[in-house]
């Protein structure tokens, strides 16, 4: 790593854990990604330096190999030809446990490269297309004619930028803000309808920053209209932090949003607050001119005792959350603090409903403002995160800033088939593990990205991407 590299990581350390209230102590190792400066990260984590609590020591990574429903939509549509299957030796296993308990060698290829700061790649069902989220406030289109050709850049999707508070354009010099999530409605097809997620730019600065959920209407196969936009929803924030980011929509064809405790971890914990939560709505347009945005499903948990929307809580910051697409089980990466960062996972059928994962009580399995008794084996006041791993590290960069992925459930690389991959903004690693992990299993060793690790993404096969801060997209194959 460059001297430059190493001294801006280290400011980042700083910056980062100023937002968690403690100084750094441990300067990060001169190794780690190879790009020369550091893109300021738009996850929030806590101390590199830990709190003297004892943490999973990380075997160094093993390097990889570069290489309102509309009356007559406008139908999607793409000249697509599908790719042969693979052809699996043998029947893959639905968790990804290995026989012998081995773990799949897997990398990363590069499929597109020079984006501005992505954060989040997604399909709206069509095989020929990827759909690419820009933090300052674009999304980027790609095709590709069929599953042996390259992916190819189409030009701009849509561009919302004028709206959108980012670190472009931010004075608070918040890294966090920015377009952060988008969802496609399961019947886009037809409807022509999406979903975004994004901290406000106004003029009035008690309103710039707030998060804004809005609906969007296509307007061809490759461009949206932005003036078609109509609000679903908007939570006033306090501050510039822990803003959450994901959208997705469940087997139950309702969006799930993910939101951070905006740094109030205290509102965690408490069902009438929308803020360290993942929501549940139903956000079709429910009156045309009348005044409802939405509709609250009527199984949510809190309806009568909380609030309408909340369906899981006790989260830090969730910036990246997941549906497995063959079981519906949820999976959250939820940001931590001081100690850990941690992987929740949530079964169907109920897939988190009324779930709470502990914080502000526990980050991880330790205590953070509870005791011994919030955070241990059941009976006790909160669910066990599946996975912990620690900040620090043996040797190489401290990890900071967990970025939640998918289970593998794809055709192309069957030996990953059942696993759920995650990786960590500062260090770059990339886990994977079986579905049938447990806190008590060891964290396998990763592989080191050579980049920023923000995100994960599907294609319409479940053919899975890595995505890195400082441009790229990058497809996760097996070796």
């Amino acid at each position: 790593m460059t001297i430059l590299r190493y001294v801006l990581l280290v400011l980042l350390m700083g910056a980062v854990a100023a937002c968690a209230g403690t100084p750094p102590s441990l300067a990060p190792s001169p190794a780690g990604p190879s790009s020369a400066s550091l893109p300021p990260s738009p996850v929030p984590s806590g101390s590199p330096s830990g709190n003297g609590s004892p943490g999973a020591t990380i075997t160094p990574a093993a390097p990889i190999r570069p290489s309102r429903e509309p009356a007559t939509p406008t139908p999607a549509s793409s000249s697509f030809t599908p790719g042969p299957p693979a052809s699996p030796t043998a029947s893959p296993s639905p968790t990804g446990r290995a026989a012998g308990g081995r773990a799949p060698a897997y990398g990363l290829e590069t499929v597109l490269d020079g984006y501005d700061r992505p954060n989040y790649v997604t399909s709206a069902g069509d095989a020929g297309q990827l759909f690419i989220l820009e933090q300052g406030g674009s999304i980027q289109l790609a095709e590709r004619a069929s599953a042996d050709e390259p992916w190819q850049k189409r030009g701009t999707f849509l561009d919302i930028g004028d709206r959108v508070l980012h670190p472009g354009n931010n004075d608070l010099q918040s890294n966090e803000q920015g377009l952060l999530g988008l969802a496609f409605h399961p019947r886009y097809a037809e409807n022509g309808l999406f979903y975004v997620h994004y901290t406000r730019l106004h003029d009035d600065p008690e309103r710039a920053g707030d998060i804004v959920i809005e609906e969007i209407q296509r307007a061809t196969a490759r461009q949206a209209d932005p003036a078609s936009a109509r609000l679903v929803l908007e939570l006033e924030k306090e501050s510039a932090s822990h803003n959450g980011g994901w959208l997705g929509f469940g087997p139950d064809g309702h969006l799930y949003i993910a939101l951070g405790d905006g740094t109030r971890g205290f509102r965690s914990k408490n069902v009438n607050s929308r803020f360290g939560k993942i929501l549940r709505v139903d956000p079709l347009d429910p009156d045309g001119p009348g005044p409802a945005r939405y509709t609250a499903p009527p199984d949510n948990p809190h309806v009568a005792d909380g609030d309408e929307l909340v369906w899981t809580s006790g989260l830090r910051n969730p910036f990246r959350a997941s549906h497995d697409r063959l079981t519906g089980d949820l999976w959250i990466g939820d940001v931590g603090r001081l100690i850990y960062e941690e992987i929740d996972r949530a079964m169907a059928p109920d897939a988190g409903k009324g779930l709470d994962f502990g914080w502000w009580l526990c980050e991880g399995d330790e205590p953070y403002r509870g005791t011994p008794d919030d955070c241990g084996d059941p009976p006790n006041t909160s669910e066990r995160p599946i996975l912990q791993y620690a900040h620090p590290v043996a040797q190489g960069v401290p990890n900071c800033a967990v970025a939640g992925g998918y289970v593998y459930r794809g055709t192309l690389q069957p030996a990953l088939y059942g696993r759920y991959f995650f990786g960590d903004y500062c260090s770059g690693r990339i886990w994977s593990i079986p579905t049938d992990q447990s806190l008590s299993d060891p964290v396998p060793r990763p592989v080191d990205s050579g980049g920023y690790i923000v995100s994960f993404g599907e294609d319409a096969d479940g053919e899975l991407y890595a995505v890195d801060l400082a441009g790229s997209i990058l497809r996760v194959v097996e070796e």
